[in-house]
């Protein structure tokens, strides 16, 4: 927003001059919201208010990086490599200030899926096959498709079958 003001010194106008008003700068939510724990990747930070001429910093948990201005609603930043997989809470930094974020926003860090098996490895062309996908490091709360040809369908995870080495999944 920009404002109209006369300029004042000791008391004499010098004719008009402006004063420009920023909001405060705000996080509402990152795409993707998960990645690899071993493989970075870029993350889009959507928002309102973030400015071009200050530093920008997305901190992942306790681990800092630095952010690319794109537009005054939209930031990037790379995520790092992480030691562990799980949330870690997901903030903006601008200048010496943290963004604010009116919800809580977490980033995922997932181990890569490890499939072991598949079962059945065959149905009929009509579908309506379950499937179930059998594997480690599978993560509850994140969507997941199965692709059969051109075919997208959701998958749901067989919560029966969760143990800390093994689940799976069913198509």
């Amino acid at each position: 927003m920009v404002l109209g003001v006369i300029g004042l010194s000791d008391g004499v106008i010098h004719g008009p001059s402006t004063l420009e008003v920023f909001g405060r700068p705000f996080a509402s939510s990152i795409t993707p919201a998960q990645g690899l724990r071993l493989h970075s990747q870029s993350v889009v930070v959507s928002g309102a208010n973030f400015p071009a001429q200050e530093s920008i910093y997305c901190h992942f948990g306790f681990t800092v990086v630095s952010g690319k201005f794109v537009s005054d609603s939209e930031i990037i930043c790379i995520s790092p490599e992480a030691e562990e997989s799980g949330y870690v809470q997901f903030r903006v930094q601008v200048g010496s200030k943290f963004a604010h974020d009116q919800f809580d926003i977490s980033f995922l860090f997932m181990n890569a899926w490890v499939i072991d098996e598949n079962f059945p490895n065959s149905g009929g062309v009509e579908g309506g096959t379950d499937v179930s996908i059998f594997g480690r490091d599978f993560f509850e709360g994140v969507a997941v498709n199965c692709r059969f040809g051109k075919l997208t369908v959701p998958a749901t995870i067989n919560t029966m079958q969760i143990s800390s080495s093994r689940a799976s999944w069913i198509c």
